[in-house]
């Protein structure tokens, strides 16, 4: 089971490498990509860390995964051409019309599909497959009974195993939209005051997938992929090496024993927010809301669903704005 790590720098791919991972997934400065610059890699940087990478048996993956307009296909196209130059072991994508443009034009580059592809059963996955796909990324609102099924579509899969879990349709966030043109620009782990003037965090909790490595192995999930290309070096180290620890000992021994040490470095890696196995291991239940709810049902409905998986103080000041606007009980 390959265990991905997450890298924004150089210090943080070779970080990652020294931790154990199999994999690293950055981006490059200036392509199609989710997140700032300054978390991004240079060509040159690039070409650098798929050679480290190499020269350690550790694949490279390079991501091209942001929404493509009309009037960007022609530039994406150079971009992509360009990074399958570098020769990556795989490329990360999430629009289907540039899958299928390298597909056609580059039929021997490796692809990924990128959880904004949005898959969640076995029939997406075909569709990816037929675009050049594979591998994909499956949304984090699946548990991992319901990716094994998906397993059957013929395609690698891979499952974030650690990371904040998203409060919209994973990263396709009109946050992100809004303050930087991205669809996910991580927004809600910034401060954001309340009308009171106290900072706080808007970010669901994070999901940890650590004490389910039995369960992703024999589910047949190719890989783990840790969230944190904007983090620090530290949190690579910290992550990476905790997770490498628990997969070789699930490989020597076909059990985990208990380390409350491991959870505590996750714990410290989640800058002390709760973590838990969120929907991965069946902590969170999906509830869907009938269509024939009103609106001020619909609203009342979902503030308790968000209560339930956030922290209620980040979010009580904003929330009650919104209930006064509608004129529903806060």
């Amino acid at each position: 089971m390959e265990l991905l790590s997450p890298a924004g720098s150089m210090k943080s791919i070779k970080t990652a490498i020294f931790s154990g991972a199999d994999s690293v997934y950055f981006e490059i400065a200036g392509k199609s990509n989710m997140r700032d610059d300054m978390f991004n890699l240079s060509m040159s940087e690039a070409k650098d860390a798929i050679r480290i990478c190499r020269r350690n048996s550790v694949k490279a993956y390079i991501t091209l995964n942001t929404p493509i307009l009309e009037s960007g296909f022609g530039q994406a196209t150079k971009e992509a051409s360009a990074v399958i130059g570098l020769e990556p072991d795989a490329i990360i994508v999430s629009d289907l019309g540039l899958m299928r443009w390298v597909h056609d034009k580059h039929p021997h580059a490796r692809m990924h599909a990128s959880i904004q592809a949005g898959t969640c059963n076995s029939r997406s996955a075909r569709v990816l497959k037929s675009l050049g796909a594979s591998r994909v990324v499956l949304e984090r609102i699946l548990s991992i009974d319901e990716a094994r099924h998906i397993r059957n579509a013929g395609v690698e899969i891979e499952m974030f195993a650690f990371g904040p879990m998203c409060y919209s349709f994973d990263s396709l966030c009109f946050l992100g939209q809004y303050f930087n043109g991205k669809t996910c620009g991580n927004m809600c782990m910034k401060r954001w005051a309340s009308e009171g003037g106290r900072l706080r965090y808007l970010f669901m909790k994070y999901q940890s997938g650590l004490g389910l490595i039995p369960s992703f192995a024999e589910s047949g999930i190719d890989a783990l992929k840790i969230e944190g290309r904007t983090r620090s070096s530290a949190y690579v180290r910290r992550v990476v090496s905790t997770f490498r620890k628990a997969i070789d000992e699930y490989e020597a021994n076909g059990s985990l024993g208990s380390h409350p040490e491991w959870h505590e470095e996750l714990r410290k890696a989640a800058l002390y927010f709760e973590v838990n196995d969120g929907f991965l291991g069946g902590t969170y239940e999906r509830v869907y809301v009938p269509s024939s709810f009103s609106t001020k049902s619909k609203l009342a409905y979902v503030k308790d669903l968000i209560t339930q998986l956030c922290d209620k103080k980040s979010i009580r000041d904003t929330w009650r704005k919104l209930m006064i606007a509608v004129d529903v009980d806060a």
